[in-house]
């Protein structure tokens, strides 16, 4: 019984780590996995004073929610709320 769960647990360990890497894609190239970093808790109200990232080579600033990917060259702005970003 123990070899069956431990063999269940190791199974699906593997499984999970093979396929964890799809989620991250570099931003201004999808075809590469690059990844860089993400937005782990942003304060937003959508009210227009949220945190929001400019990206490199766009115009307009989108909203930093929450697992929002983010590439080298982008540029996080705040104003009275917290976000967090881990890299």
């Amino acid at each position: 019984m123990k070899k069956g769960i431990t063999l269940l647990v190791l199974s699906l360990l593997v499984f999970v780590g093979a396929n964890g890497d799809t989620n991250y894609k570099y931003i201004n190239a999808w075809d590469t996995d690059t990844y860089f970093g993400h937005v782990i808790y942003p304060e937003a109200k959508h009210d227009g004073k949220d945190a929001v990232v400019l990206r490199e080579g766009l115009r307009t600033p989108e909203v930093a929610d929450l697992n929002l990917p983010l590439a080298p060259g982008d540029t996080i702005r705040t104003s009275e709320r917290r976000c967090e970003i881990q890299f």
